[in-house]
């Protein structure tokens, strides 16, 4: 406040003292002028009066300088004839100058028979100049100027004065002024400084007490200490909690968002921040809902929310940093005397509805691959029945194709508990260390028969002679005949089946299976491992494939750590490769 004044008085003064300068300036520059013209008007009357008295030019011009010159070789006198034809000057050549006529203090003159003036600047010269003009009795033109930089030289004298004065008193005004608001509000400084400091964040800042304890100062400044002692007590307490409160909802693995007025994001939990890819600080941006989640369903709910008071839910599929994710989303509202907004929690429930789905269509797949040969073996059985076992031929033909349907059968329910099996298991309790070079020898000569059938060569690639592995023999036999039959089965007739084993560096075992049949294209190389699925299900069925053989190399794979994967291009083969800690 005291500063303030200070500056309010300080810019009166100045303006006061601008404004006189400025009145004071006009006045003198005024009088000034009207000097300058009586002074060129008293010298061209004396040249006039020489003129008339029957003095030459030269006489006349001499007379007048010597009455006025200061010697500073300031003033000028030109004379000229009444057509304006110049005889004399006292700084120029008259032979070498035009003719004056047109010249606007000399028309004047000439035209009115009284004094003419003009301010212009000069060509003999090259400077603005005052000029004055009579005409003598003799009709001879007396013309006298002076520089205008001569003439206004004591105003730009005091104009200099004025400004050293006014700088002189604004710099003392100042001085004065700063020392003045110094000494007032010496004691408020150390409450000023403690108070910025606690804006600052240090709630250890405290205001010094004066000497005198008993003045209103001191008062102050107890009463301020013990405002910031409680503050300071408050903002720990409230720290603390937040901290718990923090570390509370960070552990929650499920993702939390709280909102205030207009949907704006005021907190975020830690796995919030990773599920949706943003690390915001309320307090320094609003970031809207729809922003955070890419879904304007969420704000939907949370404005759902606060509006009934009531909580609400939904399941929204939502994009996030870790792709599409289906959410169980739940808002609450935060209830409170002024409070508006609401708690949101993101429940994945992906893996549930994915779980569910694959559940849903392993039970249609079984019930659709169960009914398949059910309906054969009861069709075939119920002709029959009607009168077709009377023919020994057809009854043998029928009952064989029933006995290949109840194996399909037998097949399929046996590699759907081995799936079953397989599934529940997390670590392998039938492992033992057995040469895997020797069980692929055995099972290609399991297979031996069917490849034969097709005219398809079984080659084992065997670089060592025995390789070391500890599993379960039964289980890596699976994914071997699964492998080498889907290879046998659509294979390429007459062609080769290549199988190898080797250990990599990194001590995982990479089992290779190759064939050089038709090949399978890209858009089923990633379904290829799922169960029931086929590429062609006719031929599929005929090749006798239950449909579930890949899904089981799959699923041993993952119990070993590893990962099944296929490599094919249409009418290049096929290349099948298992890699397992073993």
């Amino acid at each position: 406040m005291l500063k303030r004044i200070y500056l309010l008085v300080a810019a009166i003064a100045l303006i006061a003292v601008m404004v006189t300068g400025l009145v004071s300036f006009d006045v003198i520059s005024q009088y000034n002028d009207q000097a300058a013209h009586r002074y060129l008007t008293s010298m061209s009357k004396i040249a006039a009066s020489e003129l008339d008295d029957g003095s030459d030019p030269q006489q006349a011009a001499d007379a007048a300088l010597a009455a006025f010159a200061d010697g500073s070789n300031n003033l000028r006198i030109t004379i000229a004839d009444i057509d304006g034809n110049v005889v004399y000057d006292n700084q120029a050549d008259p032979t070498n100058m035009d003719n004056h006529a047109d010249r606007p203090e000399i028309m004047h003159a000439i035209r009115t028979g009284t004094i003419g003036s003009a301010i212009r600047s000069s060509d003999t010269v090259g400077e603005d100049m005052l000029y004055l003009a009579i005409v003598s009795e003799s009709d001879m033109v007396v013309r006298t100027s002076m520089l205008l930089n001569a003439h206004r030289s004591a105003i730009f004298s005091m104009i200099r004065t004025s400004v050293i004065v006014l700088l002189i008193v604004i710099a003392s005004l100042a001085l004065a002024g700063l020392l003045l608001v110094k000494y007032i509000t010496r004691p408020l400084s150390s409450l000023h400084e403690a108070a910025v400091a606690m804006g600052q964040g240090d709630l250890s800042a405290r205001v010094l007490l004066p000497e005198d304890n008993e003045n209103e100062m001191s008062r102050l400044a107890q009463a301020y200490n013990s405002m910031a002692t409680k503050l300071q007590s408050a903002m720990e307490e409230l720290a603390d909690r937040k901290a718990r409160l923090d570390a509370i909802l960070d552990s929650i693995t499920d993702p939390v968002l709280a909102v205030g007025e207009r949907c704006a994001v005021t907190f975020l939990n830690a796995h919030a921040k990773v599920v949706f890819g943003r690390s915001i600080d309320p307090d320094d941006a609003v970031y809207p809902l729809v922003l955070i989640t890419h879904d304007p369903n969420t704000e939907k709910l949370a404005e759902e929310a606060m509006s009934s008071q009531q909580t609400v839910s939904k399941e929204l599929s939502l994009n996030t940093e870790q792709g599409d994710i289906i959410f169980h989303v739940t808002a609450s509202p935060l209830k409170g005397s002024q409070n508006i907004g609401a708690i949101i929690t993101f429940h994945d429930i992906s893996e549930a509805r994915k779980a569910q789905k694959m559940r849903s269509d392993f039970v249609a797949n079984v019930t659709h691959e169960l009914k398949t040969p059910l309906t054969s073996i009861r069709g075939f059985i119920e002709t029959l029945r009607g009168g077709a076992i009377a023919d020994r031929k057809v009854a043998d033909r029928f009952l064989e194709i029933i006995d290949v349907e109840a194996e399909r059968l037998h097949q399929l329910i046996n590699d759907i508990l081995i799936l079953s099996e397989i599934e529940q298991q997390t670590l392998d309790k039938e492992a033992e260390k057995f040469d895997l070079n020797s069980l692929i020898d055995e099972a290609a000569v399991l297979l031996d028969d069917k490849a034969v059938a097709r005219d398809i060569s079984i080659i084992v690639n065997q670089d060592i002679e025995q390789l070391p592995v500890q599993a379960s023999r039964n289980r890596i036999k699976q994914v071997l005949l699964n492998l080498l039959d889907n290879a046998i089965s659509y294979g390429k007739e007459g062609g080769k089946v290549y199988i190898s084993a080797i250990r990599q560096a990194d001590g995982m075992l990479e089992l290779t299976v190759r064939d050089d049949g038709p090949g399978i294209s890209k858009e089923h190389q990633d379904r290829i491992f799922e169960r029931f699925y086929r590429v062609d299900r006719s031929r599929s069925r005929d090749a006798g494939g239950t449909g579930l053989g890949l899904s089981i190399v799959k699923h041993i794979a993952q119990l070993y750590h590893g990962q099944a994967s296929v490599a094919s291009e249409p009418g290049a083969g096929s290349t099948f490769t298992i890699m397992l800690d073993i």
